[in-house]
């Protein structure tokens, strides 16, 4: 189990009554992948070499296909048809273009990064359509108002990354989520996250 997914799990556990024995529940773990490295942009020392490696990593996020790989994603899910799923790295990169009336194809819509702008979770949900309902998300982090240039253009970047736990649509009205920070049965992770 990812150390990520570990204070969503630590937060609450699902208890699905009369689909099936604690036994027989099929939980899926699922990590939809950010699409690129962070770390460069994070730990750029100067506005030019952020500059560049937020642009870097923006095409390097739509390069990776997220939405194709999100649908190949909904379909591994529909398939295999666990009772539920809990997903790491739910992104959603979302772009504000600075100037008034930039024109088509340019900052946000230039095509070199338009691919990666989309909501990992929101789509995911869209994909499995009425099979399986979103129970619960957290917020692991998020970064806000990352000004950038792209050929010139100015532009801001929000990045948030998610977990999140959906449950099959036939026993989603029987799982209900319990505490396990006060039933003695949350132990913190390696790393210290959780209970």
């Amino acid at each position: 189990m990812s150390a990520r997914i570990s204070p969503l799990l630590a937060a609450l556990s699902l208890t699905i009554v009369g689909a099936a024995s604690a036994a027989e529940i099929d939980v899926m773990i699922q990590n939809q992948y950010l699409g690129t490295d962070l770390t460069p942009v994070l730990t750029a020392t100067d506005p030019e070499e952020a500059n560049a490696e937020i642009v870097t990593a923006l095409e390097t996020v739509a390069a990776s296909l997220p939405e194709a790989r999100l649908a190949r994603l909904a379909q591994l899910i529909t398939d295999r048809s666990p009772h539920a799923v809990a997903l790491n790295e739910a992104f959603v990169y979302q772009c504000e273009n600075l100037l008034d009336g930039t024109p088509a194809g340019q900052g946000c819509d230039n095509p070199r990064i338009k691919g990666a702008f989309i909501d990992f979770l929101a789509t995911t949900e869209a994909n499995l359509a009425d099979r399986y309902v979103l129970k619960t998300h957290v917020q692991n982090f998020a970064v806000e108002g990352l000004t950038f240039l792209i050929d010139g253009v100015p532009a801001s970047l929000t990045v948030r990354d998610r977990d999140a736990i959906f449950v099959r649509s036939d026993v989603a009205g029987t799982a209900t989520a319990v505490e396990l920070g006060s039933s003695g049965l949350c132990r913190p992770s390696l790393d210290g996250e959780g209970c």
